[in-house]
């Protein structure tokens, strides 16, 4: 019995010595394996660290060529918009410079057009005087229009037709003979009546009569105001077609149906003295009656 005992016991011993040598065994296992592992694991990582630095590396050299090439690109872009700003310094200094040259070009058109202009209306000028010194009288024309050229803002000569004042020569007569040898109007004692039986003929005149209304017509009217306007003798219209006084000898002033009346080259138109127009040449007479 004790023999078993101790076999046990002995078999007990070994069983802890194997136990202790097959730790010691897995000890010496793991720390052979640690140690073989880890410079493998430095190795299988410096690998990483290296290109974990080449990239560092090549994004830090590209940003730096990024960085070179933006401010590259800046300058390219100062310099053209630079050279941009004298282009438009140098095309607005050589617009302004045509435009002066232009403006000066065109001035001395215009200076010539309106010498040219003077020089046209003095010759005008100088026909006319010599016309109307050849003929005593002013042209019997029937609102003929003369050509006036006037220049614009533009340089652009502007033919403009202006019409010129119809003008008639004529003859023109007042006359208050009726009163003459009238002795129930002299008997009377009226002395204003006296004085024009002995002096009947208040004007006779050889006028030149222009178009006052501007229509290209000279009447009858006309011719009668312009005339007393020229020698200063008084007359007076009622209407545009009745001259109810002249000389002051008015209508009625010798009977009830006295007043004016007119002819031209010896007949009575039946018409108002502002629808009668004249051409020319023409005798107008204005007489006073005693009785229509």
């Amino acid at each position: 019995m004790l023999d078993k005992i101790r076999d046990f016991i002995r078999e007990k011993r070994n069983i802890k010595k194997i136990a202790v040598g097959a730790i010691v065994i897995i000890t010496v296992v793991v720390i052979i394996t640690q140690i073989s592992i880890e410079p493998a694991s430095v190795d299988s990582n410096q690998p990483n660290v290296s290109v974990s630095n080449d990239t560092a590396s090549t994004q830090g050299a590209k940003s730096n060529k990024d960085k070179k090439d933006n401010k590259a690109l800046d300058s390219s872009d100062a310099t053209d918009k630079d050279s941009k700003d004298e282009s438009k310094k140098d095309e607005s200094t050589n617009d302004k410079s045509k435009k002066e040259k232009s403006q000066t070009a065109q001035s001395q058109k215009n200076e010539t057009q309106k010498d040219s202009t003077a020089e046209n209306k003095s010759a005008a000028a100088s026909n006319n005087v010599g016309n109307s010194v050849a003929t005593g009288s002013s042209d019997n024309n029937s609102g003929n229009s003369k050509t006036q050229t006037n220049t614009s803002e533009s340089g652009s000569n502007e033919v403009q037709q202006v019409r010129e004042p119809k003008v008639v020569n004529c003859t023109v007569t007042i006359d208050c003979s009726s009163i003459s040898g009238n002795g129930a109007l002299t008997a009377a004692g009226n002395p204003q009546l006296e004085a024009y039986a002995a002096n009947p003929i208040i004007l006779s005149a050889n006028i030149n009569v222009s178009d006052t209304n501007d229509d290209g017509k000279v009447g009858v009217d006309e011719a009668i105001k312009q005339a007393c306007d020229a020698y200063g003798i008084q007359y007076e219209f009622k209407s545009s077609s009745y001259l109810s006084g002249m000389n002051y000898l008015y209508e009625f002033d010798a009977g009830p149906n006295s007043g004016w009346m007119y002819k031209v080259n010896g007949r009575v138109p039946n018409k108002g003295c502002n629808s009668y127009y004249l051409n020319g040449s023409e005798d107008v007479l204005w007489y006073y009656v005693i009785s229509y």
